[in-house]
């Protein structure tokens, strides 16, 4: 791979806390094929935020909580919070702002908290983003969601290849859009060795191409499933992404090599997508860190949302 795969990995707690000021480290020197953006402090905070601010991302779902659960943090009444919660959640596109407008810096780090607590991942955070499936989880929903369509339509391409009557085409439209379909068999070939190694998933995505609720859930399935098997902390985390609805969702049961090979399927399944534009994408996020409030929300991108 190019860029994004060579670079090397975040920095870690450990090496954090041994600066004599507090911060980072100086960033040591780079190879020349590394990205710019893994030195920027900007996506270090992103990084950071990540980890420990899940509110400013978590699908509004996950925002309902009764108010004995939150009373013991010191939210006291969030009755109309939660109204609005619920009004927000109703977003199976993931169209909405990942930030409530009534959300306070303070109410989301309690909140944030509480998510951590919900899970137990108080002690568990990760800073090596060295891999590329984890890199991806840094994506904004919308964008990874769709990635990861892309990404099982591509692998269900001979299905889509022999399809000839109009109402089996129409059926499959329905469900994945034609734009997505007439996109998907544009693409050159290239991985059809790849799904084979993947029969499970390709298996399933020409299923759920006449299955709706099948479809809507896959996407997430391919997300979760494009993480390390050890990284459980940003695993769970990402689970915050979607629909509380969905929180045991299964992941697909992969060998390292069968791993890669599905977040290979995920970087050349959109036309436009290359290691640049993941850089751009994350660099953009990393910005918006950059210039948000201390302990503050991420200023909302432009189509982002959960």
């Amino acid at each position: 791979m190019g860029a994004l795969t060579d670079m090397p990995g975040m920095l870690s707690m450990a090496e954090c806390a041994s600066h004599p000021e507090g911060g980072p480290p100086a960033t040591p020197e780079l190879p020349a094929v590394a990205s710019p953006i893994i030195a920027s402090d900007a996506l270090f905070d992103l990084v950071m935020r990540f980890n420990l601010f899940p509110a400013e991302y978590a699908h509004p779902s996950w925002l309902i909580a009764p108010d004995a659960f939150l009373e013991p943090l010191g939210l006291g009444d969030l009755s109309i919070m939660h109204a609005a919660a619920q009004g927000s959640a109703q977003c199976p596109d993931f169209s909405l702002s990942p930030v409530p407008s009534y959300a306070t810096p303070m109410w989301m780090r309690h909140m944030s908290i509480a998510l951590l607590g919900l899970r137990d991942l108080e002690s568990q955070y990760d800073f090596d983003y060295s891999d590329t499936g984890k890199r991806l989880a840094l994506l904004d929903t919308p964008s990874l969601l769709s990635l990861a369509r892309q990404a099982a339509a591509l692998l269900a391409r001979p299905f889509l290849q022999g399809l000839i009557r109009g109402d089996e085409v129409a059926a499959v439209d329905a469900v994945i859009g034609r734009a997505l379909r007439i996109q998907t068999l544009a693409q050159p070939a290239g991985v059809e060795h790849i799904a084979l190694a993947l029969k499970k998933i390709r298996d399933l995505a020409c299923g759920a191409m006449l299955d709706a609720g099948i479809w809507s859930t896959l996407p997430m399935q391919i997300a979760l499933s494009v993480l390390p098997e050890d990284a459980a902390g940003t695993r769970a985390r990402l689970r915050f992404r979607f629909p509380h609805e969905h929180r045991r969702l299964p992941r697909f049961a992969l060998s390292e090599l069968q791993r890669r090979e599905l977040v290979q399927v995920c970087l050349v399944a959109a036309p436009a997508l290359n290691d640049a534009t993941v850089d751009a994408m994350l660099c953009h996020r990393a910005r918006a860190a950059e210039g948000a409030s201390d302990g503050g929300p991420l200023p909302a991108q432009a189509g982002e949302g959960v």
